[in-house]
């Protein structure tokens, strides 16, 4: 699989058209240039290998068009992410000339495929240089434990890869200037330091140039971990929200 650090050097310095010339700009506003950036950069050096999380459904879709339902999961190339990857589109009707569009919760925002039987998932997270704030939504932590566990039925786990390219923005007018870039492996930090956000969805955040990177074992025990830490921060979730908002309502 591709190693993307190469970006940084490609990317610090890049301008993208403000996607607004005036007013606010939202974050998803923002990270779609940038996206088609990394995109365009990627397909530039690695050709074909390189695609969109819908295209490479529609590609699926064209080799085999009159698959519908669970049959779809079961030609994905790897199954631990069949259904992730074909989330709200199994039931949807599929024609060459109704082709699958992009949609904002796709799992992936781009997919390496340069070796063979393996996917390498990339997500491109922007954040604006002048509003330092909060940790960003990273995934969601109930996602992250269905591929985890996807990857552990089906053993997957040395054909599955997660990487975030973090993009730090200025606005110079009309034009968004990189001035920062920052690549991080999911599989890389230790589990048990992923912060769960449990009021937030379940998302899981972090800032992309402070996370630990020192996790070194096999991506099955990552997950093994991860799912460990999952299940045990909902218990401790479950247990403090009835200590809290339950027990002291209790009539004995």
């Amino acid at each position: 699989m591709i190693d993307l650090s190469f970006l940084k050097a490609k990317l610090v310095g890049a301008t993208v058209p403000r996607p607004n010339v005036r007013g606010t700009l939202s974050g998803h506003a923002a990270g779609e240039p940038f996206s088609e950036l990394v995109l365009d950069v990627l397909t530039h050096m690695h050709g074909g290998a390189i695609k969109k999380q819908h295209d490479f459904l529609n590609e699926l879709m064209h080799r085999n068009p009159a698959l519908h339902g669970d049959k779809r999961i079961d030609h994905f190339p790897l199954r631990s992410l069949g259904e992730l990857m074909w989330h709200g589109r199994r039931g949807k009707k599929w024609k060459p000339d109704t082709l699958f569009d992009e949609r904002q919760n796709d799992f992936a925002d781009i997919l390496d495929l340069s070796e063979q039987g393996c996917i390498h998932i990339i997500d491109v997270k922007t954040r604006n240089s002048a509003k330092r704030g909060q940790p960003p939504n990273i995934m969601s932590a109930l996602r992250l434990a269905k591929l985890c566990k996807g990857i552990l039925d089906w053993h997957e786990g040395n054909r599955i890869k997660i990487t975030y390219v973090g993009i730090d923005w200025e606005d110079r007018g009309d034009q968004l200037e990189c001035i920062g870039c920052h690549i991080t492996e999911m599989m890389k930090i230790p589990p048990h330091e992923l912060y769960i956000n449990f009021t937030a969805a379940l998302q899981i955040q972090f800032h992309l140039d402070q996370v630990d990177q020192s996790f070194q074992y096999s991506t099955q025990e990552w997950c093994e971990k991860y799912l460990r830490h999952y299940t045990t921060s909902y218990d401790k979730r479950t247990i403090r929200f009835e200590q809290e908002n339950v027990d002291p309502f209790r009539l004995d």
